[in-house]
């Protein structure tokens, strides 16, 4: 059997270009994840920007998703549960060089910019 769903839209050129940061243009997958939600009988998992501990925690709260996963944001930020846990915000500017990037390995090129 299934033992969940992930909701995305995979990687689309409008979505790609979109700029995501804590409070900003987060869960744009929400309402998707959610219609699913309502129908399936496995644990759904949403994706789409997600950065803040607030948000996640409301759309998990409020029946939108089961869970949800970090993509983008853990490749920046590897302990960015235990940051957002302590208070902390998430340093991922939503700008996909992180996968934009494939002459390099993996990783946050923004942040080796800066």
């Amino acid at each position: 059997g299934i033992a969940f769903i992930e909701i995305s839209g995979a990687f689309r050129a409008d979505i790609a270009m979109r700029k995501v940061g804590p409070g900003k243009n987060e869960g744009y997958y929400l309402p998707f994840a959610a219609q699913f939600k309502k129908i399936l009988k496995i644990p759904v998992i949403a994706v789409g920007g997600l950065r803040s501990l607030e948000i996640i925690n409301g759309a998990i709260s409020g029946g939108q998703c089961d869970a949800v996963a970090m993509s983008r944001a853990l490749i920046c930020q590897p302990n960015l549960p235990q940051i957002l846990r302590s208070g902390g915000k998430s340093e991922c500017r939503g700008c996909n060089l992180c996968l934009l990037r494939h002459d390099r390995q993996t990783g946050c090129h923004a942040r080796q910019r800066n």
